[in-house]
């Protein structure tokens, strides 16, 4: 990992202490694609989400975070990000992009609340736990 990944790191893992943070992850470990075409398979198989975010109790996903440097700010860089930002898309992940290594801590609460935002539930009862830890992406187009 560089400098900026590791100290984003650090960073998000003091902030979603609710939460486990994994660096470095390979889709095709927690995104499964439902067709049978290697080429769709082929989309994803070896593409890295540069962090994901598990429910803590359950390990289920809930988003990706990327962290987009200087090098993410021109057109390939974008065409590069298409297809994982598609894969995510159609298996129900969201993705949230930070320019900065340095991101506010106000920030990294505000997306994780947008994502895990709490559903309400009658007054003395619990709330439902998610079931599933493994998202399935839809059929990729070629």
């Amino acid at each position: 990992m560089r400098q900026d990944e590791i100290h984003l790191y650090v960073r998000l893992s003091t902030a979603l202490r609710g939460a486990h943070v994994f660096p470095q992850v390979a889709m095709s470990a927690f995104v499964q694609h439902r067709g049978k075409a290697q080429a769709a398979r082929n989309l994803f198989a070896q593409k890295y989400v540069d962090y994901l975010v598990c429910e803590r109790n359950t390990m289920r996903p809930l988003y990706v975070i990327e962290l987009d440097g200087a090098s993410h700010r021109g057109a390939g860089a974008q065409k590069r990000d298409r297809p994982k930002n598609e894969v995510l898309a159609s298996a129900g992940i969201p993705i949230k992009r930070y320019n900065s290594e340095d991101v506010d801590f106000t920030v990294i609460l505000q997306d994780y609340a947008t994502v895990v935002a709490p559903s309400p539930c009658p007054a003395g009862s619990m709330p439902a736990t998610p079931s599933g830890n493994v998202m399935r992406a839809g059929k990729a187009e070629a």
